[in-house]
């Protein structure tokens, strides 16, 4: 009892009366001695025991000799602390329990330390439950002391399977980039205290290939060797695969912009080159027709001729390539254009290359420019031929094809939607990535100098944009090319059987007055040689200010006018709309060599004028003037609608 005597404590009698108690006790619960005194123990410092079979002072009553809880007490000012009670028998001189003592030990700051504590603990649980990525430690020996958190998902191993290092970690890295890996780590362990950031690939159990980053720390002890490593990793997957779209769609819009500007600059060189080839194509085959057989001349004439007609070719393509050709989209049927050009294939690609065609009888129509499909096929094929020069087989397929979104990801440029589909499959030398980026670019070519002009196939991919398509690639170095064009299916008729060509004779005209409107001054002169020369009238003005102010000066009286889209002064376009407004009975001819005329397209088609694209010669002028005839004359009653 006297060891007792310092700490709270007091006496009580078996009616739990408190009979004596010390200052500490006073202390303890915050009350005066007179309130203690004569007061029931359970009345004064209560407890949530107190009243029940747990109560110590019952227990002691009871037998016990020496009883011990934790209990949470009730000071005079209602604040709640937690003691150690200890309470024992106070004997009578004939052994009988007299009375109880009971001291008691203050460890609220105690049960406030361990209540912490447990919290920090539950913090730490649930943030080791819920950590998305992996935080573990190794000791100097490298070997795995501690791993948790989300392993199983992104290893597919269990946490214990990397402890016991089976299998180790290096085992798991991508062996590509392992070599990095280990020499980071060896860099890592030479430095004390060192903190490293790192990325590569791991790949799960099961061989899927994941990314991870990883931030590792080395921790030294006293005399700075390496006593632990510890690090965090975590999935970047889904992070690599957006930043994969990201950079493939940055080098497709660069590589878009790089196109858009060399197509501009092609257009424009384009441009010009047709209205020199009307000149030069146009004249040449008017001198042609005027000298006799065997004159001197004749072949000099048909070699410029010749070159010309081969100029404007080139012309063609490089405006297929900045999407600046001039299209007459007609309903199509696939399969009868590669039908008429199969026998020109066969002779392209040679005789030591099969030629194989797999079509689809119930092909959908499509809405397109005969010639440019023809030119996409025949350019397609010479590429096929050029990659297989001990010969092979060349196939040619036609499909229908239906496209949802998720077949749209793994396509530049695709859209879900109807398509026919034109492939041309070689069994050539194929090609690596870094050539598969390039192929479609101007002027690239593989070819030995002075073979080739590196335009068919940029050619190739500008016919498909300029017909709403796309063209989608798969090639491997020694397996060969597929080339997968894609074109918008349309639900149409069959397209009508080509015409038998006009005889010059039909195309005379009969002292037509024609009115024509061109900026070009040779092209202009070779016009209005070659209606002249055919039975016109014509006259001539340099911009739509002459034109207007002639069409004025002769009162209207024209039959035709044939104007080019492109003027200096105001578009041909808005010219003749002027003009039919004056004389409704005019006959409208537009041409032009460039599509900048894509902006006016839907007027020309609305208004019914006919069109003719550059460079023409005096067979395409004369035939252009016979089919305008033919076409209804239309005026605009009083209420703005067109009647014919």
């Amino acid at each position: 009892q006297h060891g007792r005597i310092h700490k709270p404590f007091i006496g009580i009698d078996r009616d739990f009366t408190i009979m004596q108690c010390n200052d500490a006790y006073l202390n303890l619960t915050g009350l005066e001695k007179t309130r203690v005194i004569g007061r029931k123990c359970f009345n004064t410092f209560p407890c949530v025991h107190c009243h029940t079979p747990l109560c110590t002072l019952r227990q002691i009553l009871n037998g016990r000799k020496r009883v011990e809880c934790d209990t949470e007490k009730e000071r005079a000012d209602g604040t709640k602390i937690f003691c150690i009670l200890t309470a024992t028998p106070f004997m009578g001189p004939k052994g009988e329990i007299v009375g109880i003592v009971e001291d008691f030990k203050n460890i609220t700051d105690r049960k406030a330390a361990e209540k912490a504590i447990r919290e920090s603990e539950e913090r730490y649980r649930s943030f080791i439950k819920n950590f998305k990525g992996i935080a573990y430690q190794t000791d100097s020996n490298f070997t795995p002391i501690f791993c948790h958190g989300a392993v199983e998902e992104i290893t597919g191993y269990s946490e214990e399977d990397l402890l016991s290092g089976n299998p180790q970690w290096e085992q798991i890295v991508h062996k590509d980039d392992l070599p990095e890996i280990m020499r980071r780590f060896e860099k890592l362990c030479k430095n004390r205290n060192c903190v490293c950031e790192r990325e590569y690939r791991i790949f799960r159990k099961e061989g899927e290939v994941r990314w991870v980053e990883e931030i590792i720390q080395n921790l030294s002890d006293g005399s700075g060797k390496p006593s632990m490593i510890q690090g965090i990793i975590y999935d970047i997957t889904e992070r690599k695969r957006t930043e994969e779209t990201l950079r493939k769609t940055e080098e497709r819009l660069l590589r878009a912009q790089k196109l858009e500007a060399i197509g501009r600059l092609a257009g424009g060189i384009a441009h010009d080159f047709n209205n020199l080839l009307t000149i030069i194509n146009g004249n040449s085959g008017l001198i042609l027709d005027d000298l006799e057989e065997g004159h001197p001349l004749r072949t000099d004439i048909a070699e410029i001729l010749g070159a010309g007609e081969r100029a404007s070719a080139l012309t063609s393509q490089l405006l297929a390539f900045s999407r600046r050709q001039v299209l007459q989209p007609k309903v199509l049927n696939l399969n009868k254009v590669l039908s008429e050009t199969e026998k020109m294939l066969k002779r392209i690609i040679g005789e030591d290359i099969e030629l194989k065609t797999l079509l689809d009888p119930d092909i959908l129509r499509i809405k397109a420019d005969s010639g440019q499909i023809e030119q996409i096929i025949l350019n397609l094929a010479v590429n096929a031929r050029d990659a297989m020069p001990h010969g092979g087989t060349l196939t040619v397929r036609t499909e229908n094809v239906f496209l949802e979104e998720e077949d749209c990801r793994i396509m530049n440029e695709a859209r879900p939607g109807k398509f026919v589909r034109l492939s041309i499959e070689d069994t050539g030398t194929g090609m690596d990535k870094e050539m598969l980026g390039k192929i479609f670019e101007p002027f690239f070519t593989t070819k030995e100098p002075g073979v080739g002009t590196g335009l068919g196939l940029s050619t190739v991919y500008g016919i498909a944009k300029q017909h709403e398509g796309w063209i989608h690639v798969y090639s491997e170095p020694g397996y060969g090319s597929i080339f997968h064009v894609y074109l918008p299916a349309l639900a149409g008729k069959e397209p009508p059987g080509r015409k038998e060509p006009v005889s010059l004779e039909k195309l005379q005209g009969a002292g037509e007055r024609v009115l024509i409107a061109e900026d070009e001054e040779g092209v202009r002169r070779f016009a209005k040689k070659a209606l002249e020369m055919n039975g016109f009238m014509v006259f001539e003005a340099a911009n739509a200010l002459q034109a207007l102010s002639l069409f004025e000066r002769e009162m209207g009286n024209f039959d035709v006018v044939l104007s080019d889209v492109v003027l200096p002064d105001i578009n041909g376009v808005q010219l003749v709309g002027q003009l039919k407004e004056k004389n409704p009975d005019l006959q409208i001819i537009l041409c032009s060599g460039y599509s900048y005329i894509s902006s006016q397209w839907s007027i020309i088609r609305e208004k019914g004028f006919h069109f003719i694209k550059k460079p023409y010669n005096a067979y395409d002028l004369l035939k252009a003037f016979k089919e305008a005839k033919k076409l209804p004359k239309t005026t605009e009653n009083a209420n703005g609608k067109k009647v014919s």
